[in-house]
């Protein structure tokens, strides 16, 4: 018995069309987004800590970048 084509949705918030696949899950736009920004502002964060970069500010959760 065969089944027919699997469904495919977005993982988080179950919309039918995902447009993005990161590390094997699907995801639509406005997910993938979440993800992708919560991804690197972890990075940034631990760049930082490390005293490899230097973030100016953040606001909002988002790196900002230096004036001037």
């Amino acid at each position: 018995m065969t089944e027919g084509p699997r469904k495919v949705v977005c993982e988080i918030c179950g919309q039918a069309k995902p447009l993005a696949k990161l590390a094997g899950r699907y995801y639509c736009y406005e997910c993938a987004r979440k993800v992708l920004e919560e991804h690197i502002l972890t990075q940034l964060k631990e760049l930082e800590r490390r005293g490899i970069v230097q973030l100016a500010s953040l606001r909002r959760g988002r790196a900002e970048p230096p004036a001037g």
